[in-house]
């Protein structure tokens, strides 16, 4: 019999899963085959006896309070209508989530058109206050969200300085770039203005996050939600051009957007996800925030 390096421990790992399946949650497990996942979750493709199959994140080596977390977004995003996966187990070392089928394709334009009407729709769920009522995670990275009244605030405290601290005491970001930024956030007010209301958001819409099949949508993982101003999510949609004109006539089919938007807010509200990216890849990611603080003189 030919092995290859890992085998075994990749044996043990799913003879595991199925071990934890069966006495956590009576789910047997008859087949099962390794998805692509990192920050120290394992992923699985599993077809279970009674014939549905699901998709598993796992840390069997130490608790992942993360996935109850998880969990807890995807109820409330699927309570609101947003298309995610039906969550059918979950504790602190796994989740047991609906497969969503995805061959990677394009949306076809009158898919794109309807997704864009469907965040608008989203975007419509409100509350009191800006945050959430728990940190949520964006990846490994806890998501402060102290709720309050004022998005400013919230953006400027919860948001860019919180990361910016910690990519700078991960010696990721420059000093330089750090005390630029933070000369930006003071002024804050001069670039953004209070939304009308606080929108719920997925909170991390990019690709690798859009299941597709044949051209039509068949949902969204791995959320990030807390209450927002919805232009936020709309400008990451931007960052690695995953939507396209389609999706944002859609969206204004519904909810009008301003053309500052595009020209300014695009540009301040990637800031964020820039500076996740900085924390969690590197340095490589510096340039765009260098860029985006000349562009409003800093």
């Amino acid at each position: 019999m030919v092995t290859y390096p890992g085998f075994n421990q990749l044996l043990n790992q799913t003879m595991q899963l199925k071990d934890h399946l069966k006495q956590k949650h009576k789910l047997i497990i008859v087949n099962s085959e390794r998805l692509s996942t990192g920050f120290g979750i394992k992923g699985h493709k599993i077809w279970l006896d009674n014939g549905q199959i699901a998709a598993v994140k796992s840390n069997l080596s130490q608790r992942s309070p993360n996935l109850l977390i998880e969990a807890q977004m995807l109820e409330s995003l699927k309570e609101a209508g947003w298309p995610v996966p039906d969550v059918w187990a979950v504790d602190d070392h796994c989740l047991v989530m609906q497969w969503l089928k995805n061959d990677n394709s394009q949306l076809s334009q009158s898919a794109e058109f309807k997704t864009g009407q469907n965040l608008a729709k989203l975007h419509q769920k409100t509350a009191p206050k800006f945050g959430f009522a728990n940190t949520t995670p964006i990846g490994p990275i806890s998501q402060p969200n102290q709720e309050t009244s004022s998005w400013l605030e919230f953006f400027k405290q919860k948001r860019l300085m919180h990361m910016a601290v910690t990519a700078y005491e991960k010696e990721v970001l420059p000093a330089h770039i750090f005390e630029r930024l933070q000369a930006f956030c003071e002024n804050l007010e001069n670039y953004l203005e209070e939304p009308e209301k606080p929108s719920l958001i997925h909170g991390d819409i990019w690709g690798g996050n859009v299941m597709v099949h044949q051209g039509q949508l068949t949902g969204f993982i791995d959320p990030a939600i807390y209450y927002a101003d919805k232009e936020i999510e709309l400008a990451f949609t931007q960052m690695f051009s995953t939507f396209g004109h389609d999706f944002f006539k859609g969206y204004q089919a519904i909810t009008p957007l301003e053309p500052a938007f595009f020209k300014e807010r695009i540009d301040i509200y990637n800031l964020y996800p820039t500076l996740v990216h900085v924390h969690l890849f590197g340095n490589s990611y510096v340039p765009p925030i260098d860029l985006t603080l000349n562009k409003f003189g800093y």
